[in-house]
């Protein structure tokens, strides 16, 4: 992608407050043309900040620019809310925006900003004018010739808060189809990363105070500034250079068990999303910070430190349609077993964002990312009584299966059996079938064996006493296994599991139920929109599953892992996340 049309990551909410204009008119009233009309002009900033492409150093504030596609505009609608603040101002009218002149502004540093002024006249000038911007509806409303919209059938009218949580109009629907909707992003007036940011204000809406003028020219001179976010979650998935299980080798080997990602697919994720990222109850979550004592730099997560606008800062959190998970059900998820087997940066797959409060930061709740991969060179092998250190061919297998048959019946054997004289492994055949992964042994038999009078087969029970002394067998048919990443949004190093807290995590309470729970934990798993998620394989230290694994309730952070995977979260904002399989 050429350098000029470089995009830096996904703006976690962008907004900009009322400023004045020595082109107001005398008095404070709002300019009109005779007409009674005014003109408003904005400049409409996509996701665009440059940075690195990992959290290095316990940083939010990390960006990169994606694709041409992800950034590419199709419509735009202008929505005016009349009122005297955002929570209360009412739905006016919607317009129409006009996308032809988006411009490139240029490159410093490898940051480019793409943005449009856009000059818009609008009805009934008022002072208490609040603007949100939709880029790429995807058909969520319909706009009227009268400046109405409708949404899901209903012609709208009420809040932003109404607005948003309109969100039955994107169930099922593909929000990249058309263009990637966007919408304003949140943005709060206070920094945080280092320093406390409680006390701050979060807005969505963006003031049109002193914005309106009597002329197109005015409004041109003194355009307003209004920010907007993607409104879906972006994940890649990197190979990685793992092509061993650590730990596991072949019964007949000194060689570890061959490892080779194969494909990948996204997992458990939204059906619905809000139409406007939810900044509900922010207060609550505005100054958490983790009370580890080392490795969390900048500990007030929720907030970036980098201002993109006059005394505006990227917010980091959000609530979803379904974040206390009430009523939830299986239905609020999609469940995925399309693999791709496509990687890397070029090849990413979008979701709708999924948060919840620590109470629901359980793997049934989680996106996560579902790898399936290749071992043993795409031979098939077995694992017995869950021992995966070491593998089995079949005939390995069966071996075992006759080796517990004759400690078990050795001496039945003697007492029953006339012939074969001596019945060794080597006369015994066994027959076992596999289905979704586990081992059914259907008989074994002695081969040309004659019995005592009044004996004319095995025990009744052989199977089942020859299986309690093996435990269970899972077969990997053609090598194939699975494993799943729960997907972290703050992660390790903003959120760090085990910390340094009084009461540590436990078995028993995960996450302890102590004053600082939100503090430590809330957003260490997740998705937001706007960010993207990149995960890499680090490491295999288990076999995972020979079928796809089915959600739990187990919470996200277990005693025992399965996959070491880095997840990169990158802005778009951009997270790593690497990961080790288990």
């Amino acid at each position: 992608m050429k350098k000029s049309l470089l995009f830096s990551a996904v703006l976690a909410g962008l907004m900009l407050g009322s400023c004045s204009s020595s082109d107001d008119l005398a008095g404070g009233n709002t300019p009109a043309n005779q007409s009674g009309k005014g003109y408003v002009a904005f400049n409409i900033n996509l996701p665009s900040q440059s940075g690195s492409s990992s959290r290095a150093g316990s940083e939010n504030d990390q960006f990169d620019a994606g694709m041409k596609s992800e950034y590419d505009v199709k419509n735009a609608t202008l929505l005016l809310f009349d009122g005297s603040d955002e929570s209360s101002a009412q739905f006016k009218k919607a317009y129409p925006l006009n996308t032809a002149p988006w411009t490139d502004k240029g490159n410093t540093d490898n940051v480019t900003t793409t943005s449009a002024t856009i000059v818009q006249q609008v009805d009934a000038p008022s002072t208490n004018y609040l603007a949100l911007v939709v880029l790429n509806s995807n058909n969520v409303f319909t706009l009227g010739t009268d400046g109405g919209i409708t949404i899901d059938g209903s012609a709208f009218s009420g809040t932003l808060n109404d607005f948003l949580t309109k969100s039955a109009a994107t169930d099922g629907k593909d929000l990249t189809k058309a263009g990637f909707y966007m919408a304003n992003a949140p943005l709060a007036n206070k920094a945080g990363g280092s320093v406390d940011p409680s006390g701050a204000t979060v807005n969505t809406l963006v003031s049109l105070d002193g914005k309106i003028k009597e002329t197109e020219a005015e409004a041109k001179a003194a355009p307003a500034e209004i920010y907007v976010e993607r409104g879906v979650a972006k994940v890649t998935m990197q190979k990685g250079t793992t092509t061993s299980v650590t730990g596991s080798k072949p019964a007949s080997s000194t060689s570890e068990v061959a490892f080779e990602v194969n494909s990948w697919t996204l997992d458990n994720t939204n059906k619905t999303t809000y139409l406007v990222r939810s900044t509900k109850d922010y207060g609550s979550w505005l100054s958490l910070a983790s009370n580890a004592t080392t490795g969390v730099i900048n500990k007030y997560r929720f907030v970036g430190s980098n201002e993109v606008g006059p005394g505006m800062y990227r917010t980091y959190f959000a609530q979803d349609p379904n974040y206390d998970k009430t009523g939830n059900a299986s239905a609020t998820f999609n469940s995925s077993a399309t693999f791709s087997s496509e990687f890397g940066n070029k090849n990413p797959q979008y979701c709708f964002e999924n948060t919840f409060d620590v109470d629901n930061q359980i793997d049934k709740y989680t996106t996560r990312v579902l790898i399936k991969a290749k071992l043993n060179s795409g031979n098939t092998f077995y694992v017995i009584n869950g021992d995966e250190n070491t593998i089995f061919d079949r005939t390995a297998v069966e071996n075992e299966i006759k080796k517990q048959f004759l400690l078990e019946y050795d001496s039945w054997i003697k007492a029953n059996v006339t012939s074969p004289t001596t019945v060794d492994e080597s006369s015994l055949a066994v027959d076992f079938t596999d289905e979704a992964g586990t081992v059914t042994l259907n008989s074994i038999n002695i081969t040309g064996a004659t019995y005592v009078s009044g004996v004319t087969s095995l025990p009744s029970d052989y199977i089942e006493t020859v299986m309690a002394r093996l435990g269970s067998i899972q077969e990997y048919k053609n090598g194939e296994s699975y494993y799943f990443v729960r997907i972290k949004h703050f992660g390790d190093d903003l959120t760090p599991w085990n910390s340094t807290e009084t009461d540590k995590p436990t078995s028993a309470g995960v996450y302890p139920s102590g004053t600082n729970r939100d503090g430590n934990y809330l957003g260490r798993y997740g998705v937001l929109r706007n960010n993207w998620y990149d995960i890499e394989v680090k490491g295999v230290k288990g076999l995972g599953s020979p079928k796809v694994p089915t959600v739990t309730t187990d919470t996200d952070d277990e005693l025992k892992s399965y996959i070491a995977v880095k997840i990169n979260v990158l802005s778009w904002a951009k997270r790593t996340q690497g990961a080790i399989l288990h």
